[in-house]
């Protein structure tokens, strides 16, 4: 192997090293990217269930409806940062962000929606 060739040796290995902490990099934020999904569903689900139960006992006093809602921001916020970090660089990075950002926002609104209109 000689010194000067492109793609051997020294070139090679820190190609690799970027590579194996661009996939860690990416699993770890799919794991907060998960995390903050199954919380915000668990949101989202208090805030549905608080506010169109038929029953008065199901949320007397409201808190579910509350902090479900407040709580469900910082988590779609999570998701909206850590989630297009999975993907490799390029255009279905971008995409998915273009198309996730918004859509996690509006239903976040509708959460907040239910809030004010209880």
């Amino acid at each position: 192997m000689r010194e000067g060739e492109p793609g051997r040796g020294g070139d090679a290995m820190r190609r690799l090293g970027r590579d194996r902490r661009r996939v860690a990099a990416a699993a770890a934020a799919g794991v907060v990217a998960t995390g903050a999904v199954l919380f915000w569903l668990l949101c989202a689900f208090v805030v549905v269930r608080s506010r169109w139960s038929s029953d008065p006992l199901a949320d007397p006093h409201g808190y579910g409806l509350i902090f479900g809602a407040i709580c469900a921001l910082p988590a779609a916020a999570i998701i909206a940062v850590t989630a297009p970090l999975v993907l490799p660089p390029g255009r279905n990075r971008v995409r998915l962000v273009r198309v996730l950002t918004p859509v996690l926002f509006l239903a976040s609104g509708l959460l907040l929606l239910a809030l004010l209109t209880s």
